[in-house]
């Protein structure tokens, strides 16, 4: 399943909901957000019971500043609207054992 693209606070309120969700927010100028997504495409398509979505911080800042979005790109991982970790940065292996961790 791949990566869907969040637009607005009442989208992303219902893709969290229920479930397990992993919500990457980056900005189209960020040279780490553009090498991570390669990775996030291949997770979304091999862990299908989570659901991967992306949130451009640039047309969404009021979504950010809930969310406390501070640094690009920023990871968070939800379990039924709750936030179970936030990630800030691309280091690899911890965003590989934060998604494997999510259950």
């Amino acid at each position: 399943m791949p990566v869907k693209a969040i637009k607005g606070i009442e989208e992303f309120d219902e893709a969290i909901k229920t479930g397990l969700a992993v919500v990457d927010f980056f900005a189209t100028w960020c040279g780490p957000c553009k090498m991570i997504k390669p990775f996030l495409e291949e997770k979304s398509n091999s862990m299908t019971h989570i659901s991967f979505f992306a949130v451009d911080v640039d047309e969404n800042p009021e979504l950010c500043e809930r969310e406390e979005v501070q640094a690009m790109p920023t990871f968070k991982f939800y379990k039924n609207g709750q936030v179970v970790q936030t990630i800030v940065g691309v280091r690899k292996a911890d965003l590989e054992q934060a998604i494997e961790n999510l259950k």
